[in-house]
């Protein structure tokens, strides 16, 4: 216990390396390197889980920065792009979509 009462702190280099910009890139590289783990067949499966948080993540950054103009009603035009491609896919592809997927759209607008 130090004596003068206060508690103890990190020296401002050691915690600049650890809550700096440098400490994220190597968690997120390390995360990332998490994916050699899993099997094959689930990597494109969690990479189309991520992806969208990353763009997500992307665009508010850039957002704040400026880089790019706010969109009125952006969601809902990301919103049905997006649709429109998995409906794109069940009628060109629909193998290509999983069966969770196949069997909703299924049940909603019928066969392809």
């Amino acid at each position: 216990m130090p004596q003068s009462g206060r508690s103890p702190t990190l020296p401002p280099k050691v915690r600049q390396a650890l809550v700096g910009q440098a400490s994220y890139w190597a968690l997120a590289f390390s995360v990332g390197l998490s994916l050699f783990v899993e099997e094959p067949r689930r990597r494109a499966e969690l990479a189309m889980y991520v992806l969208p948080r990353g763009l997500e993540s992307a665009w508010s950054i850039m957002r704040e920065k400026g880089y790019v103009p706010f969109v009125p009603f952006g969601d809902a035009v990301l919103g049905a792009s997006a649709m429109g491609m998995v409906m794109a896919t069940y009628q060109n592809d629909p193998e290509r979509l999983s069966g969770l997927v196949r069997r909703v759209l299924y049940q909603f607008i019928g066969p392809n």
